[in-house]
């Protein structure tokens, strides 16, 4: 018998909640890390966080209308960003040193250029976190556009999963501010957040078979 929308909430909200967790933790983890480089002024943390945020809203545009013309096995892409995510993770502990040469060279030759000094920082902090972060930013239209479209309760459930992941960001940000980063340091904290990932896709590809298999049976009932 195919699940009906609240017994796919209540299975789902969890694995939202540890998605969140390590959205929270790479967000703490990459703000200290690109702050160290490009100092800690307001202009410095403003970039970092408008980077972060746009690649958010990138992903959660252009990746909706991907699940809106493909909406099939939204669970199994949903699986698919997480291992993406924790990838890009793992990747960055190595990139990021790259992206201190980089801004060390042209701070040294764009010194007296205020403006131009700033755009080049902006531009390095994108493209050091645009690809996780759009990717971050397409999970919850994947989940909720392909899960629950066309549900009475769409608002609800949306509410629900934006709400959870929410709580799971502020956890992961807490739990690396005070505990992880402390006692492991950035590369055992990023590590963590990675096999968080992993952990979400793991569930989700077996969620999403779970699925497949129990509708399957009403297709031959019709």
């Amino acid at each position: 018998m195919k699940q009906d929308n609240s017994s796919i909430l209540r299975m789902i909200l969890p694995v939202f909640f540890l998605s969140g967790a390590a959205g929270g933790i790479y967000e703490v983890i990459w703000t200290k890390q690109l702050l160290l480089i490009f100092g800690g002024t307001a202009f410095a943390v403003s970039t970092v966080l408008t980077s972060y945020m746009a690649g958010l809203a990138i992903g959660s545009l252009y990746i909706g209308r991907y699940i809106d013309k493909r909406p099939a096995n939204p669970i199994g892409k949903f699986a698919a960003l997480e291992l993406g995510i924790g990838l890009c993770g793992l990747l960055l502990l190595l990139a990021l040193p790259l992206v201190t040469r980089l801004y060390s060279l042209s701070y040294s030759s764009l010194l007296p250029n205020f403006h131009l000094r700033n755009l080049i920082r902006f531009a390095l902090c994108f493209v050091a976190l645009v690809v996780p972060t759009i990717l971050m930013g397409g999970t919850l239209p994947v989940l909720s556009k392909g899960l629950f479209s066309g549900e009475r309760s769409f608002g609800l459930s949306i509410g629900s999963l934006y709400a959870i992941n929410t709580f799971g960001a502020m956890f992961g940000a807490v739990l690396v501010g005070f505990l992880l980063l402390p006692r492991w340091g950035v590369a055992s904290s990023t590590i963590a957040a990675a096999s968080l990932n992993a952990l979400v896709a793991v569930f989700a590809f077996s969620m999403g078979r779970r699925r497949e298999t129990g509708a399957e049976p009403e297709a031959g009932e019709a």
